[in-house]
């Protein structure tokens, strides 16, 4: 299985490790690839590394999770610039997950991925809904 995490995910899965955090990352060690760009993974280094979440995490943590991340996954070269969600910030986990040839979405935007329930017959789950769906 292909997927593409949203930054949001990956960061309340810093913050707030627990069962649904658990769970995907044991999808993604039972060998699910997470997809990525050098854009997605770029935002990913800049938002973990934002002085808010300091309170959360070390950066110690934060250089283990993010190489452990793209270990586990895949770097796409995004091929095809999507414009479709209402919030351009979004467009580049749409347009990664179409460049990757993804099976799924997983973000916590609830107003501008999420509403669009799929994109190009790519489904955008919520991490909760993702681990009911495709968990085990």
């Amino acid at each position: 299985m292909r997927i593409v995490i949203d930054t949001n995910v990956f960061v309340s899965m810093v913050i707030r490790p627990g069962h649904l955090s658990d769970a995907i990352i044991d999808k993604i060690d039972r060998g699910a690839i997470v997809l990525y760009s050098a854009e997605t993974l770029s935002e990913l280094i800049e938002v973990l590394g934002r002085r808010k979440f300091a309170r959360y995490t070390t950066k110690e943590d934060i250089a283990a999770f993010v190489g452990w991340f793209a270990d586990a996954g895949e770097l796409v070269t995004v091929t095809r610039e999507v414009q479709a969600s209402a919030d351009p910030k979004d467009d580049k986990f749409l347009s990664l997950a179409v460049s990757g040839r993804a099976d799924a979405i997983i973000s916590g935007d609830k107003k501008h991925l999420l509403s669009l329930g799929s994109f190009e017959s790519v489904p955008i789950f919520s991490p909760a809904d993702f681990i009911a769906k495709m968990g085990n």
